[in-house]
C-alpha cells in the first residue's frame, strides 16, 4: 500500500506532466509522440563529445528510462541526477574530475555554466513557481539572470546536450507516456522510476575507473596520438 504523501506526489506529478502537455497543445496543436521528442526543441544544444557506455551506471544511476540528467540541485546545491523524477544524490568528486577533462572541458567550461560546478548566484534559486508565473515574467527572468544548467544524457543515442533547469522541467513531461506514468515509487520522500530504488547503494569503484579510461583514450584520439584502431582502447589490447 502507497503512504498518502506517496499518492499526493504520483498524483502532482502526473497533473504537472498533463498540464505541460496541454500547454503544448494549445501552442502547437498536438503533443508529438514522445519517442521522437528532441531535447533541441527547447533549446537544448548538442555537446561534441560523444558520452561514455558507462557514463550513467559510474554516478550510480540504475533505471532505464532513455533520458538522464546530471546537474547540481538548486535547491539542495548537492550533486546528482534525474530521469524526470526527483533529484538523487550522487559522485560530486567524480563529476568534478569530468567537467575538467581536457576531452569535456572546452564545451562546458565553468567560467561560462557555473552552476555545472555547484556555483549559484542569488538569482539562480528562482523557483519553478517565480519561473511559470506568467510568461512575459518568466520571459524576461530568463533573458536577466543566470541560467542554471544542465548536462542531459540521450541513453539510446548516446548523445550529450546543455540544457537549462527550464527547459528540463517542459522536457521530462513531454517525453512521459500519454497514459502513464515512468514514476511509479516513492522512496525516501522522493518520487523515482523503477530501478532507482537502491540509490543509495555504492557505485562500484570498476565503473568509474573505466569512465576515466574511455575519456582518456577518446582524448587521445581526438589529439591524433592514439595508435590503435578507433573503437578500441589502448588499455584493452591483448
Amino acid at each position: 500500500m502507497i503512504d498518502p504523501e506517496g499518492l499526493d506526489a504520483f498524483e502532482a506529478h502526473r497533473e504537472f506532466v498533463m498540464g505541460v502537455k496541454e500547454a503544448m497543445r494549445k501552442v502547437k496543436g498536438r503533443v508529438p509522440d514522445p519517442s521522437t521528442i528532441s531535447p533541441v526543441i527547447l533549446g537544448a544544444r548538442p555537446l561534441g563529445f560523444a558520452m561514455p557506455p558507462m557514463m550513467e551506471e559510474a554516478f550510480g544511476y540504475r533505471g532505464d528510462l532513455r533520458y538522464v540528467e546530471f546537474s547540481y540541485s538548486p535547491k539542495t546545491l548537492k550533486f546528482g541526477y534525474s530521469d524526470g523524477g526527483d533529484h538523487l544524490p550522487s559522485d560530486a568528486a567524480l563529476w568534478e574530475w569530468f567537467l575538467h577533462h581536457p576531452l569535456v572541458r572546452p564545451e562546458v567550461d565553468a567560467g561560462r555554466y557555473p552552476t555545472l560546478c555547484g556555483k549559484f548566484a542569488p538569482e539562480n534559486h528562482l523557483s519553478f513557481e517565480e519561473f511559470i508565473a506568467g510568461m512575459p515574467e518568466a520571459d524576461d527572468k530568463a533573458n536577466h539572470y543566470p541560467a542554471c544548467h544542465s548536462l542531459l544524457l540521450d541513453r539510446q543515442q548516446r548523445q550529450p546536450y546543455l540544457c537549462r533547469r527550464d527547459q528540463l522541467l517542459l522536457f521530462f513531461p513531454l517525453v512521459e507516456p500519454e497514459e502513464e506514468d515512468h514514476h511509479t515509487v516513492f522512496l525516501d520522500g522522493l518520487l523515482m522510476s523503477p530501478g532507482s530504488e537502491n540509490y543509495k547503494l555504492p557505485v562500484s569503484p570498476t565503473l568509474a575507473e573505466q569512465l576515466r579510461v574511455w575519456l582518456d583514450d577518446q582524448f587521445e584520439f581526438t589529439e591524433g596520438r592514439a595508435n590503435w584502431p578507433i573503437g578500441g582502447s589502448k588499455h584493452s589490447q591483448n
